[in-house]
C-alpha cells in the first residue's frame, strides 16, 4: 500500500519542481508556510487544556483566600481598602485568582477593583490626569490612582482525594500606600472537613452514589414505618403525630449529614431539600393513614 501511495506523491513533487533556480525560494517559502500551519495544528490539538476546578475544588479556594485576607488583617494591613488581584500563575482556569477576587468582593470594608490591575492602573491614571487641576496633580498622577493593594500569587496544587478537595496557593499583597509588601504565604483548605473514620469512608464513595443511597432511604423511610405510622392514626393524637414527623424529619436530616459532610455550608440547598422531605413525609403518612 505504502508503495502505491509513494510513487504518485513522488511524481507530483517531481511535475511541480521547479527547473529555474530562481523559482525555488517561492517553492520553499510556500513549503515552509504549510508546514508551520500543520505544526501549529498538531500543537493546537496535542496541547493541554485547562482543567476547571470543581466546585468542592472552589470552596476550599475561597476558604485558604479566606485565609489570606484574615492574617492580611491581622498583620495591621490597614482597611477600607481598594484591592486588585493579579492573574495567578499555574492557574490556567482561573479558579484559584476569582476565588480571591469573590472573598474580597464579599467583605466589608474592601472594595475590589472590576479591572485586571494593568487595566485599573491605567484607567485611573487616565482619570486623575483628566481631573488635575494643578501642575503637581499632573506630574504625579500615581498618587491619585486610589489602589491601595496590589494580590499577586501562584497556584500550587488543587487535588481530590477520597472525597475531599484541597487546594493550596501562595499569595502576597503590596500595599501602594506603605510602599511594601505588607503579606506573604502559602494557604492551604480542604473541603468538605472530615475528621471522623465514618466521614472518611463515607467520602470515599462517589457523589452519585451517596446520592442514590440518600433518595433510597429517604423515599423509603416512612412506607418501612408504616406500622408505626397506623398506630399514630388509631391513637388520634396531635402530638403523638407531630412527634411521628419530627422524627422522620431528624432521621432526613441525619442521613443528609452522614452522607453529605459540608451541605450545612450551602444553606439554600439544604433548606431547599429538607423541606421537599418534609412536604413528602407528610404525604406518604396521610396516604398510609387513609388506607387504614
Amino acid at each position: 500500500m505504502w508503495t502505491a501511495l509513494i510513487g504518485p506523491v513522488a511524481r507530483a513533487c517531481a511535475a511541480f519542481y521547479p527547473r529555474r533556480r530562481s523559482l525555488l525560494w517561492p517553492l520553499w517559502l510556500v513549503l515552509a508556510v504549510v508546514l508551520a500551519f500543520f505544526a501549529l495544528q498538531v500543537w493546537l490539538w496535542l496541547r493541554p487544556r485547562a482543567i476547571p476546578l470543581s466546585s468542592d475544588q472552589i470552596v476550599a479556594a475561597r476558604a485558604a483566600a479566606a485565609l489570606a485576607l484574615d492574617r492580611f488583617e491581622r498583620g495591621g494591613g490597614a482597611l477600607p481598602a481598594t484591592a486588585v488581584v493579579a492573574r495567578f500563575s499555574d492557574d490556567p482556569s482561573g479558579g484559584a485568582t476569582e476565588a480571591l477576587r469573590a472573598e474580597i468582593a464579599g467583605r466589608d470594608r474592601w472594595t475590589l477593583a472590576a479591572d485586571s490591575p494593568a487595566k485599573a492602573f491605567l484607567r485611573r491614571i487616565g482619570s486623575s490626569l483628566c481631573d488635575a487641576k494643578t501642575a503637581g496633580e499632573l506630574l504625579s498622577p500615581g498618587n491619585h490612582v486610589g489602589i491601595d493593594v496590589i494580590f499577586y500569587g501562584r497556584l500550587v496544587s488543587a487535588s481530590t482525594l477520597d472525597g475531599v478537595s484541597r487546594v493550596e496557593f501562595e499569595v502576597s499583597a503590596y500595599d501602594a500606600r506603605r510602599g511594601g509588601e505588607v503579606l506573604s504565604g502559602t494557604f492551604a483548605e480542604r473541603y468538605p472537613k472530615v475528621s471522623t473514620a465514618l466521614g472518611r469512608r463515607t467520602v470515599r464513595q462517589s457523589r452519585r452514589t451517596r446520592i442514590v443511597v440518600f433518595a433510597l432511604l429517604v423515599l423509603a423511610l416512612p412506607w418501612a414505618l408504616r406500622g408505626v405510622v397506623e398506630r399514630v392514626r388509631e391513637r388520634k393524637s396531635n402530638l403523638a403525630s407531630s412527634v411521628l414527623m419530627v422524627g422522620l424529619f431528624a432521621c432526613d436530616v441525619l442521613f443528609g449529614s452522614v452522607l453529605f459532610y459540608g451541605v450545612a455550608g450551602r444553606a439554600i440547598l439544604a433548606a431547599v431539600g429538607l423541606l421537599v422531605l418534609l412536604v413528602y413525609n407528610l404525604a406518604v403518612c396521610e396516604t398510609i393513614a387513609r388506607r387504614c
